[in-house]
């Protein structure tokens, strides 16, 4: 649930009083944390706070810190946690590679918890 006093939720509301009072917009650019205090709104958590205040003939684009689970263009993908991993060596007799029948160590029925149809086992690289 959303706490009805926090920043992002009467973020609207600022904004309206500062084009509606000269005196508060003033106020609101020169110390934010203070005015917004005096409204009610709760700070805690939200950390240094910048009011920017358009000018005639400019757009102002704020743009967001990235949040963790987005990757720039060109980064490599995260792994997704518990995705298994395909053995160094797969022979592709199960279809999937990730049975571990392709281990040398591997000895007969060792990949029985495989739930692919087997094939006959081939021999890695032929």
């Amino acid at each position: 649930m959303t706490n009805p006093n926090a920043l992002s939720s009467r973020w609207a509301e600022v904004v309206g009083l500062a084009w509606a009072d000269d005196d508060f917009r003033q106020r609101l650019l020169n110390d934010p944390e203070r005015e917004m205090a005096a409204m009610g709104i709760e700070l805690e958590g939200v950390g240094a706070i910048r009011v920017v205040e358009e000018t005639q003939g400019e757009t102002v684009l704020v743009v967001p810190r990235k949040p963790a689970h987005i990757q720039a263009k060109g980064e490599p993908k995260p792994e997704k946690p518990g995705k298994p991993k395909p053995p160094s060596q797969s022979c592709g007799s199960c279809g999937h590679g990730s049975c571990g029948s392709c281990d040398p160590d591997n000895k007969p029925g060792d990949d029985d918890d495989c739930k692919k149809p087997k094939q006959p086992h081939k021999k890695p690289g032929k």
